[in-house]
């Protein structure tokens, strides 16, 4: 009777620490996702500022 229930909160110990890995690694990786998406935007708005006030500049 000992094995099942050993083996069972073994199993159950796994599978919540995967499922804890699993869920903060989407979590981090969205994070990381989003942050790289706003830098992207943010780098390209000054990009297109910089090509608005050089041309006004120019003219």
């Amino acid at each position: 009777m000992l094995r099942p229930t050993c083996i069972y909160i073994c199993f159950t110990g796994m599978w919540h620490c995967f499922w804890k890995i699993k869920t903060t690694t989407i979590a981090a990786f969205t994070a990381y996702l989003s942050v790289y998406e706003w830098a992207n935007v943010k780098s390209k708005q000054e990009h297109d500022e910089a090509i608005v006030h050089g041309k006004s500049k120019l003219n």
